[in-house]
């Protein structure tokens, strides 16, 4: 397991896309620890090229949401047009995006977040 795997907190993340929100919950005990906002229309928890990051993917809110794995915290929302089905490339320097339907690929620079 990389390191930073090993260092987050074990902690599941449902994103809730009709109340715009996250569910974050203890895989242990199966008990809800809180909800957070997002913005609209969250669809994907997908984790940084170097796991120091979960990002929420809002498709409709234009913007990710990041998470701090190891405490489980959100933090603020960064603008970025559709962000449906993230990626990174292995270096961390870019990442894509396609609509929901597949037919637009987007490339952005990870400096701009």
């Amino acid at each position: 397991m990389a390191p930073a795997a090993a260092r987050a907190r074990p902690l599941v993340y449902v994103p809730n896309s009709r109340s715009a929100s996250v569910t974050v919950i203890d895989p242990v005990t199966y008990r809800v620890i809180r909800t957070f906002s997002t913005g609209t229309l969250p669809q994907h928890v997908v984790p940084s090229y170097d796991l120091g990051t979960l990002w929420v993917a809002n498709n409709e809110g234009n913007s990710l949401t990041p998470i701090d794995p190891t405490t489980g915290d959100d933090g603020t929302r960064v603008p970025v047009d559709d962000p449906h089905n993230l990626y990174f490339t292995p270096d961390g320097l870019f990442r894509s995006s396609s609509s929901p339907n597949g037919d637009i690929a987007l490339i952005f620079a990870m400096r701009t977040i």
